[in-house]
């Protein structure tokens, strides 16, 4: 069986959460024969090499759009401005020139990269959703307006116009979104989400869960007892110029962090992943420390007390979440940040929504050591039962299968 497999990144390193899923998808693929992998990543990141059994044919995406270019479209089409503003046009003709008769199946990552190719798709076609964007754009709309710490009245204002400005497009993009799901998942044979509850709010009838998964490769520190009590360390880790992830750790640098250090005076915020520019802010705050990318999570897995997924805003499921689970990691996260993972308060993690209701269960995660145990032990084995990549592509694995043989009958 030989699949043609499409996306906007190229995932190799996988170095944050939707590289992490790419990859992951596109080996279910490999576990059935050679895949021809049509990327569509403009940009000048660096490429680890691609797993054997795999064939990267490149079809970069242009340049973003200016808005000269692309708002006149947003006011005479149904389209989000997102999906007008990306520049798929060379890489649409280097898609047509494939010859699909050569393929078994073919398999897209997003809604983005499959709208400029889907009419010439001739395949029977599984599609990865990842995010509901709909949700999504509510989501980012709801937060509201992104504010540094350490702005003043007239940066602060500035910042709500900015929101005010996005909210109104965003409105109109909520419908939009949900109009081009549905219409993705008429074309196609399946449709991804991450998780039942996304399943259960897409109404999209062809529509499966494929959850977020992690692969351990070392072994996890057993954080029964915090490394210092009296200097505990927080951690979140992420990709930082995504939105929902920057509101987040403004918010618990801003917010939390001060009500905890009341109580842990030297607790410190460790806030890794790349495009730490974004929140270059919350690095003069104290007890932060902006650490940004690094080449291993280990020494940081290994090395913190408590992971923190302060989320307010958001869609699908977050890959941090499990993480931290499979490095035995006890776990602060808000509703939202845990979203679509099979978690309980007080026996996988601490929930908390509100920032001082938040504060006390990071203070408790490190006092309570007995409760600290409990949790780590139980959100240990939920991650083991149900959230292994290694399962999680063989479940893919089986449903390209079952599209291929349903369109051979």
């Amino acid at each position: 069986m030989k699949s043609l497999v499409v996306a906007e990144v190229y995932p190799w390193p996988a170095d944050d959460g939707y590289r992490l899923r790419v990859s992951n998808l596109i080996e279910a693929f490999v576990e059935l024969g050679p895949v021809d992998f049509v990327c569509m990543d403009g940009s000048d990141c660096f490429r680890g090499a691609a797993p054997d059994g795999i064939t990267v044919i490149d079809a970069p995406e242009g340049p973003e759009r200016p808005i000269g270019q692309w708002l006149k479209p947003w006011l005479t089409t149904r389209l989000p401005r997102r999906i007008l503003r990306r520049d798929f046009d060379a890489a649409t003709r280097r898609f047509a020139e494939i010859d699909q008769a050569a393929y078994d199946v073919c398999f897209v990552s997003h809604l983005d990269t499959w709208h400029p190719i889907g009419e010439h798709l001739t395949l029977p076609t599984l599609v990865d959703f990842d995010n509901l964007e709909d949700l999504l754009t509510r989501t980012i709309r709801k937060a509201g307006p992104i504010v540094q710490p350490g702005d003043g009245v007239s940066a602060k204002a500035k910042a709500v116009l900015r929101w005010v400005i996005a909210s109104g497009f965003n409105l109109v993009d909520e419908r939009r979104w949900a109009r081009a799901q549905r219409h993705l998942a008429a074309h196609v044979e399946r449709t991804f989400v991450c998780s039942q509850l996304d399943v259960a709010r897409s109404a999209i009838p062809n529509v499966v869960a494929v959850p977020n998964g992690y692969q351990r490769t070392f072994e996890p520190a057993s954080h029964f007892e915090p490394n210092d009590p009296s200097a505990p360390v927080f951690l979140f880790i992420g990709l930082l110029s995504y939105d929902p992830n920057a509101d987040a750790v403004r918010w618990f640098a801003s917010s939390v962090l001060p009500l905890v250090r009341q109580r842990l005076p030297n607790a410190t915020f460790r806030v890794v992943g790349r495009g730490a520019e974004h929140v270059s802010a919350v690095a003069a705050l104290p007890g932060v420390e902006l650490v940004g990318g690094v080449e291993s999570l280990e020494p940081e897995l290994r090395g913190a007390d408590v992971a923190v997924i302060p989320l307010r805003s958001g869609a699908g499921t977050r890959l941090k979440v499990v993480e931290a689970m499979a490095n035995r990691l006890p776990m602060v996260t808000t509703t939202i940040g845990c979203e679509g993972i099979d978690l309980d308060d007080g026996i996988h993690a601490w929930i908390r929504d509100d920032a001082r209701e938040f504060a006390e269960a990071c203070v408790a995660a490190v006092q309570n050591t007995a409760l600290r145990a409990t949790v780590i032990d139980a959100a240990e084995r939920r991650y083991l039962e149900r959230y292994q990549w290694s399962s999680i592509r063989a479940m893919v694995s089986k449903l390209a299968l079952e599209v291929v043989e349903a369109q051979q009958r």
